[in-house]
């Protein structure tokens, strides 16, 4: 049994697929590895962001003197 054509299994008439290109005007927002790349830049940006918050905290901490005690400052609610 054949799709289309006489049934003579030859193959000369029915379905032939053709490639036709994508209708780019009709798209919405990005190519995803465009998106992607975005995306990993926004993770390196935050990732360095945290690292100089972190080497900032850690660099005044390093000025501080004795242990000191934050027990009073803190209370718990609820």
């Amino acid at each position: 049994m054949s799709c289309g054509g006489d049934g003579d299994g030859d193959g000369s008439e029915g379905f032939s697929p053709t490639q036709t290109a994508a209708d780019t005007s009709r798209f919405s927002g990005e190519p995803p590895f465009v998106a992607e790349s975005r995306k990993a830049e926004a993770r390196a940006s935050v990732s360095a962001d945290t690292e100089r918050a972190r080497a900032e905290a850690e660099r005044r901490l390093a000025q501080v003197k004795g242990r000191g005690n934050a027990t009073g400052d803190v209370s718990l609610t609820g």
